[in-house]
């Protein structure tokens, strides 16, 4: 028996997608404690951990924090009601820069696992605040489309490689989804394509056939995109997406 698969407007699967991300920098996060909390507790070097825990956070937790700030937060702080809400949340992001400058600056393992602990306590918080909270709240509100406030963030987000070479003018951008954590892959997908312009394409490729996510695509935005299999496995699968409309 074929699994069913559910159909989600644009907004749903935005929601799904950031609730995705939430969890997997929630796990990379915890993951990358728990590595400097062996190290720390077991005596042995802690300088590679806490090396790798601020890199994380200074890579993709605080970027996170700052696109929320620029893009989902003022979204809400313009109603009364949340306005003392969002504040709060914040003030959560700052305490977590806090946090990290202290992790950054620590010159004994205690206090670099003190630091560490910390920071995923305050994140653990104010993402279950987000997710039970602002972001149903969001998806809610008449005039706020999650799917846009996401593609604000991934272009908030999105950085140029200054190692890499410019993509020739006009050329499609190729993602290749298999080098992206599950997790994320909605997110940074959805975000692309709501980027593109009418008549640019994006190209994907990954290890199995993406039919669920055409099934989205077809549901949250019926008529906008164009869908074209340019390699269809048996190992690699390039989907050429075109924006329409």
């Amino acid at each position: 028996m074929s699994t069913p698969i559910k159909i989600e407007s644009a907004d749903e699967a935005a929601l799904s997608a950031m609730l995705d991300h939430h969890a997997q920098l929630r796990a990379e996060l915890d993951s990358r404690v728990a590595a400097l909390r062996d190290a720390v507790l077991g005596g042995a070097p802690y300088a590679a951990a806490t090396g790798a825990l601020v890199s994380f956070i200074d890579e993709h937790l605080l970027p996170h924090a700052a696109a929320e700030e620029g893009s989902l937060y003022p979204a809400a702080a313009d109603d009364d009601r949340v306005e003392l809400f969002v504040d709060s949340m914040v003030l959560e992001h700052r305490e977590l820069q806090r946090k990290a400058q202290a992790l950054r600056a620590s010159d004994t393992p205690a206090r670099a696992l003190s630091s560490a602990e910390a920071i995923t306590a305050v994140f653990g918080v104010h993402v279950e605040k987000e997710n039970d909270l602002l972001l149903p709240a969001l998806q809610k509100r008449p005039g706020v489309s999650l799917s846009t406030l996401l593609g604000d963030m991934h272009d908030r987000l999105a950085e140029p490689d200054a190692d890499a070479a410019p993509r020739p003018v006009g050329e499609p951008e190729e993602l290749d989804v298999r080098t992206i954590a599950h997790g994320a892959r909605h997110e940074i997908i959805f975000g692309k394509l709501h980027a593109l312009a009418p008549g640019e394409r994006l190209f994907i490729v990954n290890d199995h056939d993406p039919k669920p996510l055409r099934y989205q695509l077809d549901a949250a935005w019926p008529g906008t995109f164009d869908w074209s299999y340019l390699a269809a496995g048996p190992q690699v699968w390039r989907i050429e997406i075109t924006r329409l409309g």
